[in-house]
């Protein structure tokens, strides 16, 4: 269940408001974000990248013309 789109997408969006928070803050007006935490919003390190399948093999079990030519 932790791996679902939306608690990807909540877990996101708490951590922009907490950037957010601190950034705006009038009591530090001089905060910045740093590198790492700018490379973390854009990029969701813990994603892993699929394995991609050769599916060419199956392709002769299919009588649809569509699914042959895919």
């Amino acid at each position: 269940m932790d791996c679902c789109l939306e608690r990807k997408i909540y877990d996101r969006q708490i951590n922009k408001q907490g950037m957010a928070d601190r950034v705006v803050d009038e009591c530090n007006p001089d905060a910045v974000l740093s590198m790492k935490e700018i490379t973390n919003l854009c990029y969701d390190n813990d994603e892993k990248v699929p394995e991609i399948k050769d599916l060419l093999e199956y392709k002769d079990k299919y009588i649809d013309v569509l699914m042959q030519g895919v």
